[in-house]
């Protein structure tokens, strides 16, 4: 995958770019959370928004990006389907922080500048989010191969996956026994004349000096 690398580097450019970002946000939402339940001691000390729960996917993706950056500068080639689950699981935590954001706290932008500063932060953990997606469908079809009984292996040049399928054997017989060692008489050839000049083992372990003297006094 050509463009591996610098969509990798484009993922941890827009987490650093969202970790600040992110920590604003948890502060001014957690705070926002305090003045609503200030009536409320117990939910006050409480207060958790979904703001919390964002560097989880932060995280995952710094993880899977330098993995495949180290992967790379130690093989020379990208890692392809290996990082594939993990960039799977990395799109959908993604997604399972962005969907309470957009349906709970947005709903709640009440504050100047509250709502500007949100959009700042979701815009880089969308760009993740979609680029870690992208990752796992472009390799699907190798992780697939992969769990399946072909074998997938690299090209060293041109670093594309190919499937190697295991070498099949034909199996050849005659007649519906099939192949049998102790059925050896079904192979011989019906045709085929005994050979009835055979000599005895013991003639053909005779020495060859033996053999001359023995024919020059039958001559």
């Amino acid at each position: 995958m050509a463009d591996e690398l610098p969509l990798r580097v484009l993922t941890l450019l827009t987490s650093a770019l969202a970790f600040p970002l992110l920590i604003a946000t948890t502060v001014v939402s957690i705070q926002w959370e305090q003045r609503r339940y200030s009536w409320d001691s117990w939910n006050r000390k409480r207060a958790v928004t979904a703001f919390c729960f964002g560097y989880i996917p932060l995280a995952l993706t710094a993880l899977a990006s330098s993995a495949s950056l180290y992967h790379r500068r130690k093989h020379g080639s990208s890692p392809g389907g290996r990082f594939a689950l993990l960039d799977a699981f990395t799109g959908i935590v993604y997604l399972a922080i962005l969907i309470p954001i957009w349906a709970i706290e947005v709903g709640r932008l009440d504050q100047p500048g509250y709502g500007l500063l949100v959009g700042y932060l979701t815009s880089p953990m969308i760009i993740n989010m979609l680029v870690h997606f992208y990752f796992f469908i472009y390799n699907a079809q190798s992780v697939w191969l992969a769990m399946s009984s072909s074998t997938m292996h690299q090209c060293p040049s041109c670093h594309n996956n190919f499937i190697a399928s295991a070498p099949q054997t034909q199996q050849t017989s005659k007649g519906p026994e099939g192949y049998s060692l102790l059925r050896g008489e079904v192979y011989l050839d019906e045709d085929a004349v005994p050979y009835a000049d055979a000599r005895a083992s013991e003639e053909q372990m005779r020495p060859e000096g033996d053999n001359k003297g023995k024919a020059v006094l039958d001559v």
